[in-house]
């Protein structure tokens, strides 16, 4: 990794334990808030500014769409006179940035009969998240976008898994673009349940540190690492 790169990861994850730290002490929601946004809208800034590998170029387009999501899930909650109920409107964003990514990926290689092996466990999980969660999630608008968000969600980790068996980049390269589909994959299951899942609350509880955002800050990380240009 270049200079830049390596500090891109000492930064960011000085930050993610500042963020947890100040979580577990349970100090000031409004301020954890902006610091989770304010983290995330750096990391997409330094994204936009940075050369990127030309496979990767669209890139930016994501973490914009990322940083719109987290203003309407993470800092609407913490600013007065927002109407809570907008925070929803966070998942159109976050819809079009997981499209958006996984025609990025899909577009660097043709698929063939191999991948649909790897495809089967993420097959198989969307069911059954879609199963469990379904029943607890009203109106058909959101319905329709929590369904369209965990389809392009698979999608994309499934499609940066498969970066693993080609050799389009280098394979230190292509383990953290398959790494932070799958962190991706975990925070944003973990965001489902806690939202729609009525008894995640009892599992959150036993857990001392939040691991959506220790899911999700390494995971956006990791992919500017690997979009950035060495």
């Amino acid at each position: 990794m270049t200079l830049k790169q390596k500090s891109i990861a000492i930064i960011y994850s000085v930050l993610l334990v500042l963020i947890l730290g100040l979580e577990f002490y349970n100090i000031n929601f409004s301020l954890i808030s902006w610091i989770r946004f304010l983290t995330m809208f750096s990391l997409s800034l330094v994204v936009v500014m940075s050369k990127k590998k030309d496979h990767l170029k669209g890139i930016s387009i994501v973490f914009i769409l990322i940083v719109a999501g987290d203003f309407f899930l993470v800092l609407s909650n913490a600013i007065q006179g927002l109407n809570q109920n907008i925070a929803f409107l966070g998942f159109i964003p976050f819809t079009g940035a997981y499209l958006v990514l996984g025609i990025i990926y899909l577009k660097l290689y043709k698929l063939s009969k191999k991948d649909a092996i790897v495809a089967i466990p993420f097959i198989l999980l969307s069911l059954l998240v879609f199963k469990t969660l379904n029943p607890y999630v009203e109106g058909f608008f959101l319905k329709g976008v929590s369904f369209i968000l965990l389809l392009a969600l698979l999608a994309v980790s499934w499609s940066s898994v498969l970066f693993l068996f080609r050799d389009i980049f280098t394979k230190n390269r292509s383990i953290m673009i398959a790494i932070s589909g799958i962190l991706m994959l975990a925070c944003d299951l973990g965001v489902g349940f806690d939202l729609f899942y009525p008894d995640f609350y009892q599992i959150r509880n036993m857990v001392p540190i939040n691991l959506v955002w220790l899911f999700y800050i390494p995971g956006w990380v990791l992919l500017a690492i690997a979009a950035i240009e060495d």
